[in-house]
């Protein structure tokens, strides 16, 4: 080894040039750059070609790129792409708005309408209005229920009123009188020569005539004699019924029980089947030797039966009087 000094020849062991006193230690580390033998160090390739192709399209590296989000797998990277879909309209807000107008004019027929609109305005996603449709469909079942109550409150409230008016009231007529029970009423200012319908101010039950029953002379306890006064009264009035252009309809097809000692028989007229005016009656007391007529007449063809029916109830009543 040489002294880097002087370039004496030094023993690789020496500390110092015997020549210069130069450092050798210092030189050594300052020139000895593959200290282990082992090492295979590659020489630098001095060819390096320094040139840049100024044809090179070079893109600058983006400095905001997020490195946390490499180690991140779950990361959507769609989620800053905006989706611009226009929201469809509620269905089931349109079948809550149908509702609606069905209850102003079907009423209680609106409620399954909203149910259906309800339960598809809460299943539907991502619609315009599905809110407003969940509100309108609650209204469509919550009107029409609360007019529902309203009215049946109404209405009982009006029949019991009409009941404790009109109970116990007596109504006379030729032989006769019937006590009232709250289904009619005698109200003269309506009408003087019947009675009036509690529940239908347009509806009247009215009186005809009385009749002995021994004027037929069959045996009443034959029913054969019950089925010729049913067809006699039938006969008779259907004549009647024709100079007004309506016809007689039998309803009871005979005499039937009313009482112990009583019957009736009961015919329908009007201009035709489906289009009734009121019911004729027949009230025969046989313990009274006595024959009574009555009719009843409305304007309501849907309430026929319910009028049939309270008339009934008020002949239970009937008391035979001398007058």
């Amino acid at each position: 080894m040489n002294c880097s000094k002087c370039g004496a020849v030094v023993d690789n062991n020496s500390k110092f040039c015997t020549s210069c006193g130069n450092s050798i230690i210092q030189n050594n580390q300052q020139n000895n750059v593959n200290t282990n033998p082992n090492v295979n160090v590659q020489p630098v390739n001095q060819n390096y070609n320094n040139n840049v192709n100024p044809n090179m399209n070079v893109q600058p590296v983006n400095q905001n790129f997020n490195y946390n989000n490499m180690n991140n797998p779950q990361v959507n990277y769609s989620q800053n792409v905006q989706v611009n879909e226009q929201k469809k309209t509620s269905a089931g807000m349109i079948v809550g708005i149908v509702a609606l107008v069905i209850n102003f004019i079907f009423g209680i027929l609106a409620v399954p309408v909203a149910i259906v609109g309800l339960i598809m305005s809460i299943t539907e996603k991502n619609t315009k209005g599905k809110i407003a449709g969940i509100i309108i469909n609650i209204l469509g079942i919550i009107i029409p229920i609360g007019l529902l109550l309203i009215s049946f409150v109404a209405v009982n409230d009006y029949i019991e009123k009409a009941k404790e008016y009109s109970a116990g009231q007596v109504f006379k007529g030729d032989g006769y009188q019937l006590t009232c029970d709250g289904g009619w009423t005698y109200n003269p200012s309506i009408e003087k020569d019947g009675l009036v319908y509690s529940f239908a101010e347009d509806s009247y039950l009215y009186p005809i005539d009385k009749k002995d029953l021994s004027s037929y002379s069959c045996d009443f306890s034959d029913i054969g004699c019950k089925d010729e006064i049913y067809d006699d009264y039938y006969n008779v009035w259907s004549n009647d019924l024709k100079n007004d252009s309506l016809s007689m309809f039998k309803d009871s097809y005979g005499l039937m029980s009313l009482t112990d000692d009583s019957y009736y028989g009961t015919y329908n007229y009007g201009v035709s089947e489906a289009n009734l005016s009121g019911t004729y009656f027949i009230v025969i007391s046989e313990k009274d030797n006595a024959i009574f007529t009555f009719y009843t007449k409305t304007s309501r063809g849907a309430i026929i039966e319910l009028l049939a029916n309270d008339a009934m109830r008020l002949f239970k009543t009937l008391e035979v009087t001398d007058n």
